[in-house]
């Protein structure tokens, strides 16, 4: 029956297959993202494990059903350029409306490269330049918190922590923000933003002027990290990204049902 069906309707019912796998994809990989946290609270490190191999599975494995799913519809008209032409055509319409639509344009592309095995480029079955200048949609939540003129820097970190969104404790915050405002405070006098032997690691961090750090917490093994940016007014501005030092490890005790549970290491770190 697909044999007979016109060009455009093809199109229009294959662009909806291969849209309808990247929502599939995305909530997919939305749902595995979101148990990081849990995961990484509760020290379920081979959990985390598994999601990190579920994770770069998934990518194959619902390109690999989609690919089965267009065979099936378009038959012996599979790899007619006409067809994936007016189907990239379509497709184009229905992402103008999902807010990831970088995303979209390279799973089509996955897609195609499948079919084709396409050597360079081809850009009348491929997003090349993206269809679009620029976001069509508003970002749904504030991507980086903003902090300014901070009273001190270990002050500064402290609260770039605190306000994580962790629900376990954490063992010792100010000690924490002390030992990251340390490690920072080094990072800013070895790259020249304070100088003088005595007191260069205090100027440094009285130069900090503020950060931004991005909403969403980096999970990897059994650490966790908070990514962003300082800013400061010493002879050399930027940037930096500094790792809180870590603990040294401990035995490990399973804690009792219900207890509170420290982010540092054995059972996890946080990144600053």
């Amino acid at each position: 029956m697909n044999q007979t069906l016109s060009i455009s309707r093809l199109a229009n019912v294959g662009a909806e297959v291969i849209f309808s796998a990247f929502e599939t994809y995305q909530g997919r990989f939305g749902e595995i993202t979101c148990r990081a946290q849990a995961c990484f609270e509760n020290r379920e490190w081979f959990a985390m494990r598994g999601d990190a191999a579920e994770r770069l599975d998934l990518y194959r494995e619902v390109v690999d059903r989609t690919l089965t799913e267009l065979r099936t519809l378009l038959g012996a008209r599979i790899g007619h350029k006409l067809v994936w032409a007016s189907m990239k055509t379509v497709y184009s319409g229905l992402i103008a409306r999902c807010h990831q639509w970088e995303l979209a344009e390279a799973f089509f592309n996955s897609i195609t490269r499948r079919i084709f095995t396409t050597v360079g480029v081809d850009s009348e079955i491929e997003f090349m330049d993206s269809d679009f200048d620029g976001p069509l949609t508003p970002t749904q939540a504030p991507i980086v918190r903003v902090y300014r003129a901070p009273a001190s820097l270990p002050g500064l970190v402290s609260a770039m922590l605190a306000d994580g969104p962790f629900q376990t404790p954490y063992q010792d915050l100010a000690r924490d923000a002390r030992l990251a405002a340390e490690r920072i405070a080094q990072h800013l006098q070895s790259n020249g933003a304070a100088a003088g032997a005595a007191a260069a690691a205090a100027a440094a961090a009285a130069a900090v002027e503020g950060a931004e750090i991005i909403t969403s917490v980096f999970y990897r093994g059994s650490a966790a990290y908070m990514v962003g940016r300082l800013f400061w007014g010493g002879p050399v501005g930027g940037r930096a990204r500094v790792r809180a030092p870590e603990l040294p490890a401990r035995p490990f005790h399973p804690p009792p049902a219900g207890a509170s549970v420290s982010r540092c290491r054995p059972h996890g770190d946080v990144g600053v």
